[in-house]
This record gives C-alpha cells, sequence and structure tokens, in this order.
C-alpha cells in the first residue's frame, strides 16, 4: 500500500501565500504506540472508503465524528469524547471542529497553545519542529 499526498510544506505554502490564509497547527500528546495505532486504524478507514460507499452525514458520520471515534478507540477514558448525549443522539461536541478541538484541550490530548503559520513566517517555517 503506497500513500502519496504532497508534502506539508507544498500545502502550508499554497494555505498561506497562495490562499492568504493563516494555519493555526495544535500539536497532540500521543505515545509513539498511540501514533502507530492511529496510523493504522486511518489506513483501515482508507481501505474501508475505497471498498464500499459511503453516506457522509453532519450528526453521524462527518469529518469531525470519524477522527473522534479514531482517537476515542485508542485513548484512555478520560481523555476520550463522548460521541452521544444521555438521549442517544450525537453530542454538538463532536459534530463541531471548534467544539472538539476545545474538549480535547481540556482533556490534555492537545496542547492549547497553537503554531502560527503566516505568509510573514512561511519561509522559515519547519514542519519538524511541532514534534513533541
Amino acid at each position: 500500500l503506497m500513500i502519496r499526498r504532497p508534502p506539508r510544506s507544498t500545502l502550508f505554502h499554497y494555505t498561506t501565500l497562495f490562499r492568504s490564509n493563516n494555519l493555526f497547527l495544535h500539536t497532540m500528546n500521543l505515545t509513539k504506540e498511540q501514533e502507530t495505532q492511529i496510523l493504522k486504524k486511518v489506513v483501515e478507514r482508507i481501505i474501508k472508503n475505497n471498498n464500499s460507499k459511503e453516506f457522509y452525514h453532519t450528526i453521524k458520520n462527518s469529518c469531525t465524528i470519524i477522527p473522534v471515534q479514531i482517537y476515542n478507540s485508542i485513548l484512555p477514558e478520560h481523555q476520550q469524547i463522548k460521541t452521544t448525549t444521555f438521549l442517544g443522539t450525537t453530542s454538538l461536541t463532536v459534530a463541531i471542529p471548534k467544539l472538539a478541538l476545545k474538549k480535547y484541550i481540556k482533556n490534555g490530548l492537545v496542547n492549547p497553545d497553537p503554531v502560527k503559520i503566516t505568509a510573514e513566517n512561511i519561509s522559515t517555517f519547519d514542519a519538524a519542529s511541532l514534534r513533541n
């Protein structure tokens, strides 16, 4: 299995220089074992998506809910985000990216201080510096 994607630096340059947007990157507090588990689960998810059709839905199956489910599968309970309310409906915390990020910061999974990448500092930014 080979996954090809553009280097981070290319994506960062495109976002900051071409689109004139700033990037805010948060590092995560994961062990090497957790990083390996996440990579394995993401690859499994890619294979699943390639082998079957999938319907995306904001409150059941979205670009925020799927990562939360993947992280929850490898995190200790105190860092997980509950995906449903007591009524059985999808929690807004997992459906809205900003709320999920705030919850992961509160739970200690994500570092609260982001690295800001702008058009002014992109030429000196080193993605390897994000490593904890």
